[in-house]
C-alpha cells in the first residue's frame, strides 16, 4: 500500500481555521528550512528537483548517486573495471555534520567486463561514502573510498 502524505504549510493552518501554537510553528519550519532534510513529507523551497553524483578514487572504484529533493537518495552503485570476487560494498549514509546516519554491506555482481555493487536505498542522506571491503573483514579496506553529496 502506498502512503500518501499531506504537506501544509504552516501559515496557512490558521486560514483553515486550524490554532497553532507559535513555539510548535516555529519548529516546524526550523525542521523544514534550517536543516535543508524532508520534514514531515515536506520540501524546503531550496532543494532543487534532485540529480547525479559520481565520484573515483584513485584505485579505480567509481562510485554514483541519485537522489531527489533535498536529500531523498533514489540510488547508489559503485564498480571498479575488472572483475574480482572476495569484496564487499560498505555504504555510509551521512547527513551534513557528517554523522553516519546508518552502515550498509553489499554484495557485488559482474557487469560488462567489471564488477559492480548497487542498490535503491530509499534514505535521507546529504553525503553517501562507498568502500569495498574484504568479504572476511570488513574492517580491511581493499578500494575506496569515495564520497558523493547531493
Amino acid at each position: 500500500m502506498k502512503k500518501v502524505r499531506l504537506a501544509i504549510a504552516v501559515g496557512a493552518l490558521p486560514a483553515l481555521g486550524m490554532a497553532v501554537a507559535p513555539a510548535a510553528a516555529h519548529a516546524a519550519t526550523t525542521a523544514a528550512t534550517h536543516t535543508g532534510y524532508r520534514a514531515a513529507g515536506a520540501i524546503p523551497a531550496a532543494c532543487g528537483s534532485g540529480g547525479l553524483r559520481e565520484a573515483d578514487s584513485i584505485r579505480g572504484l567509481v562510485g554514483h548517486i541519485s537522489w531527489s529533493g533535498c536529500s531523498h537518495i533514489s540510488y547508489q552503485s559503485a564498480h571498479i573495471a575488472w572483475q574480482q570476487a572476495g569484496l564487499t560494498e560498505r555504504v555510509r549514509y551521512r547527513n551534513k555534520a557528517g554523522t553516519v546516519l546508518h552502515t550498509s554491506y553489499l554484495g557485488g555482481h559482474y557487469a560488462s567486463g567489471g564488477t559492480q555493487w548497487d542498490n535503491r536505498p530509499n534514505r535521507n542522506a546529504y553525503t553517501v561514502c562507498q568502500t569495498l571491503v574484504a568479504n572476511s573483514n570488513h574492517n580491511i579496506t581493499k578500494y575506496g573510498y569515495v564520497c558523493e553529496t547531493v
